[in-house]
């Protein structure tokens, strides 16, 4: 564990980001962004360069990395959903200790949850094919028509579907700056990883409290109550 500041809250509820975090959806990701560029002309030979597509949402990732005006970006997200839903879906794996950790989370009593950018059509897919889905109590993500992207949106819509009153009691859990700042904007604390697409330095400079380079460390040295 790398430490940023202390822990000053006693958490009940994790906030577990997807990509990155559960599960290593690089390759499903990037070979899904390397066809839609290619209709574009754009011929990428390699799409691991393409890992910086991880993390934040499509409408903001086409235009910033590679200039799409709007409606480009939106034929874009149509040729990435051709690939995804067909291949890229599948072309991931779970990280591991992520089973292990959510069944020992569940025993505990800690309520687990998910926020993504990625649609909730799709997130729910993932984690099914991957036999994680039944260890959370709700999955928030993304609209298919690009609604509730942000990071801040699809946290703040489970935390009014869930009901939560005390934020103290949530964590967010997440791999890059964009699950700290989305965070940091509903008022959660947020804990690093390290094995996913972020870095420990990024993620500590955005506010993160520390990071775990496993995903037993999620559960040993943060202060989680045991109902």
């Amino acid at each position: 564990m790398i430490v940023g500041k202390s822990f000053e809250a006693v958490y009940t509820k994790a906030l577990f980001d997807l990509d990155g975090t559960l599960v290593d959806s690089g390759p499903g990701i990037t070979r899904s962004c390397q066809y839609a560029l290619k209709q574009f002309g754009i011929e990428v030979e390699d799409p691991s360069t393409l890992r910086f597509f991880v993390g934040p949402p499509l409408t903001q990732a086409f235009p910033e990395f590679f200039g799409f005006d709007e409606e480009q970006t939106r034929q874009a997200i149509v040729y990435y959903r051709q690939y995804y839903r067909d291949k890229g879906l599948y072309e991931s794996k779970v990280y591991d200790g992520i089973p292990e950790l959510l069944a020992s989370m569940r025993r505990r009593g800690i309520a687990c949850y998910v926020a993504t950018s990625k649609p909730e059509f799709y997130a729910k897919q993932v984690l099914e094919y991957h036999g994680i889905l039944d260890s959370f109590d709700f999955v928030s993500g993304a609209m298919m028509n690009e609604g509730r992207g942000r990071k801040e949106e699809t946290i703040n819509f489970l935390l009014e579907h869930e009901n939560v009153t005390n934020k103290k009691e949530c964590l967010m859990i997440g791999d890059t700056k964009f699950d700290v700042i989305g965070a940091a904007a509903c008022g959660l604390d947020c804990l690093g990883v390290s094995f996913g697409f972020g870095t420990p330095e990024d993620l500590l400079r955005h506010g993160a409290l520390a990071v775990a380079e496993t995903p037993a460390e999620i559960l040993e040295n943060v202060p989680w109550l045991v109902l």
